[in-house]
């Protein structure tokens, strides 16, 4: 056996060895829809007095999603319907828990700089707008990427302002 299948061999042996019968990445990936479905209740919970107004719909789906490492997995979307002259639809789609991007590109906010653990698209025709996901810990945040690539916390105001600006 050749030196490189010899060590690749002990890698493999040793990962296995030192978490058996657990699987982080499904961990990881509970996590994550868990955190999907809270922010689309926190979402719903926003726009709640407009859909009781009969000023937009919203409908929950199911769509599934495909990663390395995961596999297939069924999440949550939304899609957020105006009932306007002039409807829309927004539609809220997980992309994906393994993403490529950092969350706090913002120079002047380096502590917060770290790697985004979640992607979600707000889509409204030809618009698109960014929400990334943090972890810090057992801690999730969400941050909005803004034009030129600086992210905002996302709360209900910075929201429906992007909704407003998704629909316009």
């Amino acid at each position: 056996m050749g030196a490189a299948k010899s060590a690749l061999l002990k890698r493999l042996r040793e990962d296995g060895a030192s978490s058996p019968g657990i699987d982080p990445w499904e961990e990881k990936k509970k996590a994550w829809i868990a955190d999907v479905n809270e922010l689309f209740r926190t979402i719903q919970g926003w726009l709640v007095d407009l859909s009781e107004e009969k000023l937009i719909e919203i409908e929950t789906k199911e769509i599934e999603l495909r990663e390395q490492d995961l596999g297939p997995y069924n999440v949550h979307s939304l899609e957020i319907r105006t009932r306007t002259r002039h409807p829309r639809t927004v539609m809220v789609l997980p992309r994906g828990l393994q993403i490529i991007g950092v969350v706090g590109t913002n120079p002047s906010d380096r502590a917060r700089k770290s790697p985004a653990a979640g992607r979600i698209d707000l889509v409204c025709g030809a618009s698109r707008t960014i929400l990334l996901r943090a972890r810090k810990g057992a801690k999730t945040s969400w941050e909005i990427v803004r034009s030129g690539g600086n992210t905002i916390a996302l709360d209900e105001e910075a929201f429906i302002a992007t909704l407003n600006e998704l629909i316009e």
